[in-house]
């Protein structure tokens, strides 16, 4: 059972075959060739993202690599496992070889997780088409291959000089080939029967019968496109439109509450239970209570002309203008409220306030999900909660979510629980308005 693999597919590839490498001379044994990898991005996670990929050798100028990636996907570890595979492809078989990465997943994704990886079939693994030929030369070179984890953006030189010669890649105007090509001879084909679960084995029969991954829906498409325009037009200059896959991704991260991750995605793909889910069967059930007019995401949590509505957003930009007042508040409407996973607040010259985007994603989401549970409570529970109690729990959720993050802290490794403190410091202490942050200890505040 241990070595049966299923799901083989059948390959045509007679013209790659495996070099025959010789063996260096016995000998003194020769000095390790030592290279640095590295890469870069340049609007990473938007749709305009343009990656490069740089290695660096003092003792073998010859080595090294200045490159941009091409294709759709343009992500920074792309970029960090495209270095490897070019520096690889450059240096002979027979010499050993030292690369030193500042990408710890690149290192432990192609020495300690690749036999998982390729026991599951590659099934949920993100940049399968690089790591492949990369473990193909590994296995095939007769030296040795070491790799090294250093710090990045530490005055290592090596490191330096690597970065250097990947923002230049990305740069370029054209992209670089990559050499993809993969060797039967040396590639795992399928997967391990006895490693798989249920869940991957499903996956791999409907990769099977379908041939590639399901298409979403035309109106999730259309309602992705709407939220990166939207993105787009309230960044200064346009410059950020953000990917599909970064706002998918951005869902399932920080800082959202569990509860709000599935309540971004409901609202993305029109899976929350109003108007045009009830029109189907009990037309009436489709009118908003409190307005009689078509109740759909939008109405409930911006458009309804009930004064709760405006009010509970009155709140959110007043406690937004005590915590930042140099930086203007940006009205929310459903189009960003879909692509809130990847919103970011920028500076006049572009550049991302890291800071301000933590507190806006946990504000516009946390007075959304209020309303919408406000919307539940008047629907199913024929109770109207005036405004007062809905300020009150609105106010008690982002305490609730102040108390989640600062506990989180405690679960950081003691070296790291420092920089976590202050950047919650930063975060939820701005002006003194929410919290105070004194050593360890959290005194919250009324506001």
């Amino acid at each position: 059972m241990s070595t049966i693999r299923i799901f083989v597919p059948t390959l045509h590839t007679p013209d790659l075959q495996v070099p025959a490498y010789t063996r260096p001379p016995l000998g003194a044994p020769q000095p390790p060739v030592i290279i640095y990898t590295d890469g870069s991005s340049k609007n990473n996670g938007a749709e305009n993202a343009r990656v490069g990929a740089g290695a660096w050798c003092e003792t073998n100028p010859e080595y090294n690599v200045c490159a941009r990636l091409p294709g759709i996907e343009q992500t920074n570890q792309r970029g960090e496992l495209a270095a490897i595979l070019l520096a690889l492809h450059k240096i002979p078989p027979t010499s050993p070889v030292v690369i030193r990465t500042d990408s710890l997943t690149s290192m432990n994704g192609l020495t300690t997780q690749a036999s998982r990886w390729e026991d599951g079939g590659w099934i949920d693994t993100k940049n399968e088409d690089i790591c492949v030929p990369i473990l193909n030369i590994l296995r095939s070179r007769t030296a040795t291959t070491t790799f090294e984890w250093v710090k990045g953006h530490a005055g290592i030189r090596g490191n330096e000089e690597a970065d250097r010669l990947a923002e230049l890649g990305a740069l370029r105007e054209t992209p670089d080939a990559l050499p993809l090509a993969r060797h039967p001879a040396t590639t795992t084909l399928g997967a391990r029967l006895a490693s798989l679960t249920f869940n991957q084995i499903y996956h791999h029969i409907i990769k099977w019968k379908v041939g590639k991954k399901t298409l979403p829906r035309q109106t999730v498409k259309d309602h992705l496109t709407l939220a990166q325009h939207a993105i787009a037009g309230r960044t200064p200059h346009g410059l950020y439109k953000p990917s599909t896959t970064s706002i998918w991704a951005g869902i399932w991260q920080p800082p959202f509450h569990s509860r709000c991750h599935d309540f971004l995605w409901k609202v993305t793909q029109t899976a929350l239970k109003c108007g045009p889910y009830f029109s189907h069967f009990a037309p009436t059930k489709s009118l908003c209570l409190q307005c009689d007019q078509l109740e759909t995401a939008a109405h409930v949590i911006f458009d309804c002309p009930k004064p709760h509505v405006h009010q509970l957003w009155q709140e959110t930009e007043a406690l937004w203008d005590r915590l930042w007042p140099g930086i203007p508040w940006v009205p929310p409407n459903i189009h960003i409220l879909r692509g809130l996973g990847a919103y970011t607040v920028r500076r006049t010259n572009g550049s991302t306030h890291s800071h301000p985007t933590h507190m806006y994603k946990v504000l516009v989401s946390t007075t959304a999900y209020q309303l919408w549970l406000h919307r539940n409570e008047k629907t199913f529970q024929n109770r109207t909660a005036p405004q007062i109690e809905l300020t009150r729990k609105w106010k008690h959720r982002l305490r609730e979510q102040l108390q989640i993050e600062h506990t989180k802290i405690g679960m950081y490794p003691p070296t790291k629980q420092g920089t976590a403190r202050r950047l919650f410091q930063r975060r939820w202490c701005t002006n003194d308005v929410m919290a105070t942050l004194d050593g360890t200890k959290l005194y919250p505040h009324t506001w």
